[in-house]
């Protein structure tokens, strides 16, 4: 019984002791987050980190497959150092490391971390991209101190030579005499004699596109690109350009993407647009092609975007109290000065948020004054000329209180200039025309349509006279909607597009000397587009907060009237975000009632008849 009791005894000692040797180890932290990495040629850097306060140092260990795996203390390192450096290890083999805290005689568990030390690791990431300067090599460098690399290529099965030896830290080379084949590639790096294991890469050039890049033009608020498929290898190929929104490098096509709508084949030239970008930033646009179902990327082209022309803000004189006008209608008049041009200039401003206006349209059956229309009409208190009109007919979008009165144009039969001796080009194109309207609750907006606002985009058909002829699709030049308008008005272009200046007088160059707009994607007539056209002028627009500004601008009485981009920046001015510009010139009028008073000088010295007309009305319930 004695004996029972003592074996007991022992057996509950041996059981605290075992228990206090635990305890000893577990109340010190572990060293966490453990990390190796080569830092130079022959270095093996630990890290980690330790929440603890309560120790003395750290114990580091090292093991090895040449030592059996049998671990030896390096060394100590006393509290608060959270870094090791092992220099003194038996180079080209797998470490394991194991560290522990100590106090005094206590020890913690411990924590483990492996690395595989090669003197001269091999590249990674090797990649390869075809570009029209040749087949471009990347790869990741991860030597410390190497020589450089030596580059090795075969051809069709023949055994691979050395082709290239580069410097250090080197991580790209060009192949620009690439042909129709099957490459290897090898790179390796080397010191002295040694070199590291072999990166290799196979690429097929018997069938991929070959593509050639034209010229490229940028304004403040787009990129032209203009292509041709020289080669398709024997595939219908898609193709377009790419980018990244922050400017930045390595987009491809889950960016900002822009894809030509028709399929290419040899010989074909197509082009690759991108807008809504910003002023004086550069971005780096990526042509790509698709064939095969695989994506072939070329050399990204560097483009930097011009300063956006500035606001052009008169000093405008508040004339509402000169006129009967309800409280929600304010009346303003500026005669300024633009580039040494005497300019006179009138606009409405119109907050519908009151619940007493709405915007009307109509479309008369014979041409008509404005002045005399709004005597017609019962509670007109401003009126302008609307859209475009040929031959008593309008060539404009209407939509007056739910009712499509006119659906507009989606052909236009060009007969532009298309160049600088006046040679003229024509042909039929697909358009895409600016509309403004409001919805049942009189918020405003701006569209491009084509033909109906069944088939409405939020931006415009890319077209230029002699270049590809481009129809829209449900998903191109943006996704297709229904717009939801109540009343609505067409003319062109849209010159404020989210507070952006959206047209330019871009050129490209085809055929010689011949030049063609880029800038004019809705084929506004030379009359009224241009850099240097300046004429009167009848905008329509809105704010942010959703009011309606109606603007126009003489073209007589001893002033030029202002070309399309100084009317955006007016109407910027003001507070506009975005516009469209209305039929100008001769036809340029605003008429305010009750008298019809018309408060610029018409170009003709007469007020002109014209077809459709845009106004604020009363608000009937």
């Amino acid at each position: 019984m004695m004996v029972r009791k003592l074996t007991y005894i022992a057996s509950l000692l041996l059981l605290i002791v075992a228990c206090n040797r635990d305890d000893d180890r577990f109340y010190l932290a572990v060293p966490a987050d453990v990390k190796a990495e080569q830092t130079g040629l022959d270095n093996i850097r630990l890290t980690w980190t330790n929440a603890s306060v309560s120790y003395d140092g750290v114990i580091i260990e090292r093991a090895s497959q040449a030592g059996g795996w049998e671990f030896t203390e390096l060394g100590r390192v006393p509290h608060g150092v959270l870094v090791y450096d092992d220099n003194k290890h038996d180079g080209d083999a797998f470490y394991q490391y194991r560290l522990s805290t100590y106090r005094r005689d206590k020890v913690s568990t411990d924590a483990y971390v492996t690395f595989r030390y090669s003197r001269l690791p091999a590249p990674t990431d090797l990649k390869g991209e075809m570009t029209d300067e040749g087949y471009v090599l990347t790869w990741k460098d991860n030597c410390h101190g190497e020589d450089g690399y030596v580059i090795r290529k075969g051809f069709n099965g023949d055994p691979l030579q050395e082709w290239k030896v580069l410097g250090p830290d080197t991580e790209t080379v060009t192949d620009s005499d690439v042909v129709s084949g099957l490459y290897e590639y090898e790179v390796c790096a080397y010191l002295g004699d040694s070199q590291s294991a072999a990166a290799t890469l196979e690429f097929d050039n018997t069938s991929i596109p070959q593509l050639k890049i034209g010229n490229v033009t940028a304004s403040w608020h787009q990129v032209h690109v203009q292509f041709n498929l020289q080669d398709d290898g024997g595939f219908v190929c898609e193709g377009g350009v790419c980018w990244r929104t922050d400017g930045a490098r390595g987009a491809d096509v889950n960016d900002n993407c822009y894809t030509f709508p028709d399929k290419i084949r040899s010989g074909d030239p197509f082009f690759g647009v991108a807008q809504g970008l910003e002023p004086g930033k550069t971005y780096y646009l990526r042509p790509w092609m698709k064939y095969d179902d695989k994506y072939l990327y070329y050399k990204e082209l560097a483009c930097s975007l011009m300063d956006e022309p500035e606001d052009i803000m008169p000093a405008w004189t508040d004339i509402t109290r000169q006129y009967k006008m309800p409280s929600s209608i304010s009346l303003y008049k500026a005669e300024t000065d633009i580039n040494g041009r005497g300019v006179n200039a009138w606009y409405a401003v119109a907050d519908m948020s009151n619940g007493d206006l709405e915007l009307r349209t109509f479309e008369s059956p014979a041409a008509t004054k404005p002045s005399d229309m709004a005597q017609s009409l019962d509670g007109v208190h401003i009126i302008v000329n609307g859209g475009f009109f040929a031959d008593g007919k309008s060539c404009s979008y209407i939509m007056d209180r739910g009712e499509e009165v006119n659906p507009g144009v989606g052909t236009v039969r060009s007969s532009f200039y298309k160049d600088d001796q006046m040679n003229s080009v024509t042909m039929n194109y697909g358009v895409t025309r600016g509309a403004f309207g409001v919805n049942l609750q009189q918020k405003p907006s701006v569209k491009w349509l084509y033909g109906s606002r069944e088939w409405a985009y939020d931006a415009p058909l890319p077209v230029f006279v002699s270049g590809p002829i481009l129809q829209p699709t449900p998903t191109f030049p943006s996704y297709r909607q229904r717009w939801d308008v109540y009343s609505a008005i067409g003319g062109g272009p849209v010159i404020l597009d989210n507070g952006h200046i959206c047209i330019d007088y871009l050129k490209t160059k085809d055929k010689g000397d011949a030049k063609h707009y880029i800038g004019n994607p809705e084929l506004i007539e030379d009359d009224a587009f241009g850099p240097t056209v300046r004429i009167a002028r009848t905008a329509i627009g809105h704010t942010a907060d959703g009011k309606i500004v109606i603007m126009v601008v003489n073209g007589t009485d001893g002033n030029d009237g202002v070309s399309l981009d100084e009317l955006a920046r007016m109407m910027r001015g003001v507070g506009c975000t975005d516009v469209l510009n209305l039929g100008g010139g001769d036809s340029s009028v605003m008429c305010v009632t009750p008298d019809a008073r018309i408060l610029n000088t018409p170009s003709a010295g007469v007020e002109r008849e014209v077809v459709s007309f845009v106004a604020l009305v009363a608000k009937y319930n």
